[in-house]
């Protein structure tokens, strides 16, 4: 999805300040990134490893909301330990996409919970490349829709739904 259609104020954050840590390179490196320079994305940020040869990815942080709404700490996992089987291949997708243009990928996509209705959120994959070709970690920014809610449903209560718009949330600061 084009970054203008992206309505969260913290993944256009996010996005400005990988632009700034990147400069003239196609990537910033993971010694670019300094969260003190972001305090305000914290909670909503995951750092991932990358792997080749198959992809696989590795949470290596994840921000404390974030970690709250899922209802536990993802940090150390691999994406298969988390992901529904539903999800996890347009998930891989959008990994192999970034890993291979080496530039940002921005989404928006649906929670569904059995007894209640859809709940947004939106995303940013920004790469990070030690060697300023080889995308080996992500920086991930997610911004739930309704986000004080979730923290009462669990993310591995609920089903996949690809893409709807997000509805405006003014949590998201």
């Amino acid at each position: 999805m084009p970054l203008d259609q992206i309505r969260s104020r913290r993944i256009h954050l996010g996005h400005d300040y990988w632009n700034q840590i990147r400069g003239e390179r196609p990537m910033p490196a993971r010694a670019d990134f300094n969260p003190i320079d972001v305090p305000s994305l914290l909670p909503y940020i995951m750092l991932s490893d990358v792997f080749y040869d198959p992809l696989r990815i590795r949470y290596r942080l994840v921000g404390t909301r974030i970690s709250e709404i899922e209802g536990q700490d993802l940090t150390g996992k691999w994406i298969d330990e988390d992901a529904w089987p539903e999800d996890l291949e347009a998930w891989y997708e959008d990994y192999r996409i970034v890993t291979q243009s080496r530039a940002p990928l921005f989404g928006r996509d649906d929670l569904v919970y059995p007894e209640r209705s859809h709940i947004g959120y939106e995303w940013a994959l920004l790469p990070l490349s030690n060697d300023g070709q080889t995308v080996n970690m992500i920086l991930e920014v997610i911004v739930f829709e309704k986000e004080p809610e979730l923290v009462h449903y669990p993310l591995k209560d609920r089903k996949a739904a690809k893409v709807r718009p997000l509805e405006a949330d003014p949590s998201d600061g």
